[in-house]
């Protein structure tokens, strides 16, 4: 897994093998850095068939803990945005955000839940960068939460649908295919 951190005017470049994480280098936001990190895919195959993470720092995201009523867990994402300037400094027009249940005893009728939040403005312009220098992140988390590279099911992702890699469409037709001749 590559992890990639906003630092200044840069973006911090680390490596995650089997739990060790190694520094590759800090890539500049322009044509340079984007030279330096096909340099760097061409230089180690791993590195080309790694996931891309976008771990935004404490400085460009929010985690705060929220009490909710139990009857939210079945829609928290919905809940959450409609009351997310409660609990944030934006609306759910101005921000992207993930929902993560937390597992801790609860008072009765009710549940805790974390947000994580970033401003869109910030994610877009980091977003853009990525692309432009060749990056396509699988999904971006907040290093006060990071997600666990280990466990699937609890991942949270902040970066919105719109902007998710869609998965190429041809072996998604052949994938319909084959099913639709199975119930022939």
């Amino acid at each position: 897994t590559l992890i990639i951190r906003p630092d200044g005017s840069q973006f911090d470049v680390s490596f995650v093998l089997n739990g060790q994480i190694k520094h590759l280098a800090k890539l500049e936001r322009n044509e340079s850095g984007a030279a330096q990190y096909k340099a760097l895919l061409a230089g180690d195959d791993r590195l080309s068939k790694a996931d891309l993470i976008f771990r935004l720092s404490k400085r460009y995201g929010i985690q705060k803990e929220i009490a909710l009523p139990t009857a939210a867990k079945e829609n928290l994402y919905q809940v959450v945005s409609y009351e997310l300037s409660r609990y944030s400094p934006f609306n759910s027009e101005q921000a992207y955000f993930a929902v993560k249940p937390l597992d801790v005893i609860n008072e009765p009728g009710q549940i805790r839940v974390l947000l994580i939040l970033t401003a869109k403005k910030v994610l877009d312009l980091f977003y853009t960068d990525l692309k432009a220098l060749g990056m396509s992140p699988s999904f971006v988390d907040y290093e006060g939460m990071p997600n666990d590279l280990d466990s699937i099911e609890d991942q949270y992702n902040l970066l919105p649908e719109s902007l998710r890699d869609k998965p190429a469409r041809a072996p998604r037709l052949v994938y319909s295919t084959l099913i639709g001749t199975v119930f022939l």
